[in-house]
């Protein structure tokens, strides 16, 4: 008999051994295949088991109580369907014990994200809610952190609280967040639509928003609205230092004083405060009233400009406007149109024209906040009467400004000034300026420093004084002004002057020379200190020189001649409150000499029926020890004499 060996080693023990493990490798992978066919068909049978369960009765209640497990408020609904593989509908889903009447929503549809179901984190992929009102704002509705939405959309809502009322919105957000406290819009991607949103007594229509509002830096792709019968429009971006106007748009808008006023009264001020660039805006075809600047069917197109807005800070700003009209200080400016272009300091007027009191205006140049120098200034046609003060009082806080106004190229063509707000009144008519690279201020001080500056007219009147043609011309020339022509032709006599001041020099020299036939006394009333009334015809011829550097200089240098005659001389006297008599008078020779400040007057005889008088006197300018200014008038029972330096008045009775 032949025996097999069994030894451990042996090659039959190690066959046998394969074999053996070999038998149990196919059993384990059989069990595991087994399993896991077990499992995949309970988990078929399970959602074969929902998906059955959400086609019953049952549904409504599934729902209901896994809104019991993700959310913290009460949320109950009526009907419900599951569509494979992952949209679940519900109908009239009412939410309670969060305000004084439940919440109901018409219809909700949700898309699940199942393969987050059994993970901590829910996520849902889209929600829509159509059919919401909320007639007591916005509710105190919270949603389990575990729940993540990707989109959320309602339509037709209704919205209404003690500030707002929304009609028919709509909106939609993608991947909403809410991570702040009080926040009440989530962050996302946000498109919004309303028919209507009634804010504070405003109504504003037609509210389409599409926009990605984030923590900081949130962007407005398109944003449009009509209010005050206006249509808005345009995009923004939000930046650490607040919004930017990038293309925005007002279309016929329209606002009078009464409604301006209303709009002055909502709460604006924290809105606009956070707009602080306008990259462009435009406003088309717009009136608006304000209570001292009105814009009558305006166009302004607006670039790069920081608000709030200060003309003095700008850099590389632009602003143009059009308009049938602007009303400014009183006046009505018709077809406007100019350019404006805006540095730090600087702003460049371009070609800028209006019609203005029936004459057209055109102007170019360059402003700072301290001086003006145009390129062209040219007015044609302009009729200007002034009634009242009110208009040069408005610009006096303006024009005190100016320290330095120059001008290149001057023109006034048939224009007329009319004053009427104070007496005397005057007039110019047939107004016509000519004035070449014209320096008109410096240091604030109103003169011809430099240039050339001629001016006529057709005639002008002053008062009761009447001119026809008068001419003026005056140059200024390395600081040396001239006075070359000045010729006022009167009814019966004229006007002429010659002179020079030189600015260049530290004392300020200057030399008059005038000569002035027929000219009523009359005009003087306003300056006249004498104690007596007299009118009659002044002829004289007046030479003069001196220092103009201070008063002091004045004083010491004064020097010239005055030379004069009065005719058709009348001494009015009053006898009572109604009897005023008029009395023929000679009146002798006028003459003044002045020497370095020092005025003798020659003695001036008076003489007419019952009356005499004489005038004499003599006045330093630099010492006042002894000046005096006398007039002795003999009249029929009294001798008046008057001292006019101390207005003192002796009267003496010379009858029994």
């Amino acid at each position: 008999m032949c025996l097999i060996s069994t030894t451990r080693n042996s090659p039959a023990t190690l066959i046998l051994a394969v074999a053996l493990n070999s038998r149990a490798d196919y059993t384990m992978k059989k069990a595991l295949a087994l399993i896991i066919s077990t499992l995949l068909l309970l988990l078929l049978i399970a959602i074969a088991g929902l998906y059955w369960a959400m086609q019953n009765q049952y549904a409504a209640q599934i729902i209901n109580r896994l809104f019991v497990q993700f959310s913290d408020t009460p949320v109950s609904v009526q009907s419900a369907k599951y569509t494979y593989p992952n949209l679940l509908s519900l109908q009239t889903v009412e939410i309670k014990e969060i305000q004084e009447n439940p919440i109901v929503i018409e219809k909700v549809e949700l898309r699940l994200n199942l393969s987050t179901l059994l993970s901590p984190h829910v996520t849902i992929d889209s929600l829509l809610i159509s059919g919401l009102r909320l007639q007591s704002g916005l509710p105190d509705f919270s949603i389990s952190n575990r729940v993540i939405l990707k989109q959320l959309a309602i339509s037709n809502l209704d919205y209404s609280d003690n500030s707002f009322i929304i009609r028919d919105a709509n909106v939609q957000i993608n991947n909403p967040q809410l991570i702040l406290e009080q926040q009440v819009i989530p962050f996302g991607n946000i498109q919004f639509s309303a028919e209507q949103i009634y804010w504070q007594g405003e109504a504003v229509d037609n509210v389409l928003l599409d926009a990605d509002y984030k923590k900081q830096n949130s962007t407005i792709y398109g944003l449009s609205f009509k209010w005050r019968k206006g249509e808005f429009s345009g995009q923004a971006e939000q930046y650490s230092q607040g919004w930017s106007l990038v293309n925005a748009t007002v279309d016929k808008l329209r606002l009078s004083t009464e409604e301006l006023q209303q709009a002055k009264q909502l709460d604006l001020n924290q809105l606009l405060s956070n707009i602080t660039h306008i990259n462009s805006l435009d406003i088309l075809d717009s009136t608006i009233a304000l209570t001292d600047f009105q814009l009558t069917n305006a166009n302004l197109s607006v670039e790069n400009l920081k608000l709030p807005f200060n003309p003095w800070t700008q850099s590389q700003g632009y602003l143009s406007v059009s308009a049938e009209s602007i009303g400014y200080l009183n006046q009505l400016w018709l077809d406007p149109v100019f350019e404006l272009y805006l540095e730090p300091n600087k702003l460049q007027l371009e070609d800028a024209t209006v019609e203005l009191h029936g004459g057209l205006i055109q102007v170019k140049g360059l402003f700072t906040p301290s001086a003006i120098n145009l390129s062209h200034l040219n007015i044609s046609g302009l009729k200007w009467i002034s009634e009242q003060d009110s208009t040069f009082t408005a610009l006096k806080p303006f024009l005190s400004q100016i320290n330095n106004l120059k001008i290149k190229d001057l023109s006034v063509q048939h224009s007329q000034l009319i004053q009427l707000a104070s007496q005397p009144n005057w007039q110019i008519s047939g107004l016509s300026i000519e004035g070449k690279n014209t320096e008109l201020v410096r240091d604030g001080k109103l003169a011809l420093w430099s240039g050339k500056l001629g001016v006529n007219a057709t005639n002008a009147s002053f008062d009761e004084l009447y001119s026809n043609h008068p001419v003026l011309n005056m140059s200024s020339v390395e600081g040396i002004w001239k006075l070359n022509d000045l010729f006022i032709p009167l009814n019966n006599g004229l006007i002429e002057a010659t002179g020079a001041y030189q600015f260049n020099q530290i004392s300020k020299p200057w030399q008059l020379k005038t000569t002035v036939y027929g000219l009523p006394t009359r005009l003087f009333e306003a300056w006249n200190t004498l104690p007596i009334q007299f009118e009659a015809t002044a002829d004289f011829q007046l030479e003069a020189s001196g220092l103009a550097a201070d008063s002091l200089s004045l004083n010491h240098s004064l020097s010239g001649r005055f030379i004069g005659t009065l005719r058709d001389s009348v001494f009015i006297s009053k006898k009572s409150d109604s009897e005023v008599i008029s009395n023929p008078i000679e009146i002798s020779e006028l003459e003044f000499n002045a020497d370095r400040g020092r005025i003798e007057i020659k003695p001036i005889k008076l003489r007419g029926p019952d009356i005499s008088g004489l005038f004499t006197g003599q006045y330093d300018l630099v010492s006042n020890e002894k000046n005096r200014i006398q007039l002795r008038v003999n009249e029929k029972c009294k001798n008046t004499d008057y001292n006019l330096l101390n207005k003192k008045t002796i009267i003496t009775n010379t009858c029994k």
